[in-house]
């Protein structure tokens, strides 16, 4: 049975585990960042989307 492809969303920034989340660029404002672990075995993928209000 294959298994299925995971679902990404479309990043932002990809991000080794060797490089600290402070260099990443500062998030402009109205936004707001999330991480997602797990994409392969080293890598976070960030999203900046715009804040809900």
């Amino acid at each position: 049975m294959a298994r299925p492809k995971k679902w990404w969303p479309e990043f932002t920034y990809l991000s080794c585990l060797e490089h600290s989340y402070g260099e990443l660029p500062d998030l402009p404002a109205g936004m707001r960042r999330r991480e997602t672990n797990g994409i392969g075995s080293r890598f976070i993928g960030v999203v900046d989307s715009p804040r809900e209000e």
